[in-house]
């Protein structure tokens, strides 16, 4: 079984980021719409969503926000 990394970027590294999935140890849940996490760090870059559940669009971007806490990268159910 392949290792996930500590740490990943929409694009890569790793080759396969699009494989894996960032889980929320404290919360026991995925986290959607991240674009980087370092694990051992515990830390995690995401697109900042409004009241109504979408990205919020600054000029031409989505502005980003960093959530500390406690991830875990895990590979995609047959990802491995």
């Amino acid at each position: 079984m392949k290792r996930a990394p500590t740490y990943a970027c929409a694009g890569g590294p790793p080759d396969d980021w699009m494989d894996l999935k960032v889980w929320d140890v404290v919360e026991e849940a995925y986290v959607q719409d991240v674009v980087e996490v370092n694990t051992a760090e515990g830390w995690l870059i995401k697109h900042e969503l409004g009241a109504d559940g979408k990205p919020i669009v600054e000029g031409d971007q989505l502005r980003k926000v960093r959530v500390k806490g406690r991830f875990q990268l895990r590979y995609a159910e047959g990802k491995r």
